[in-house]
């Protein structure tokens, strides 16, 4: 999944320990899915479910993206494209954002 905004975000083909970020699904009934196949792969997942968030209607900009991400601790995704397309079939739209909050 892609978010326009006056440019095209790229969903993220990786997860960095300790930086600030967002995974964005289309709809929030399908996060605890997300969480158990994250957990499946790293149990530092566990109680992290705050760092799924549904896709908001609206995205005026890269900052609103920002507003939502959390501090992401020691969660890793060992294997992004792997995840992607296990989300993809189970046809969960999945954009994953990160950025370094020190480098604002």
């Amino acid at each position: 999944m892609d978010i326009t905004i006056t440019t095209t975000l790229k969903s993220r083909d990786r997860w960095d320990e300790k930086k600030y970020g967002v995974i964005l699904i289309d709809n929030f009934d399908r996060a605890d899915e997300v969480l158990r196949y994250l957990r499946r792969q790293d149990d530092y997942w566990r109680n992290r479910l705050y760092l799924i968030r549904e896709k908001p209607l609206e995205i005026i900009s890269e900052k609103t993206i920002q507003d939502l991400c959390d501090y992401t601790s020691k969660t890793s995704i060992y294997d992004m494209p792997k995840f992607m397309e296990a989300m993809r079939i189970l046809g969960i739209g999945v954009f994953v954002y990160q950025y370094d909050k020190d480098c604002d």
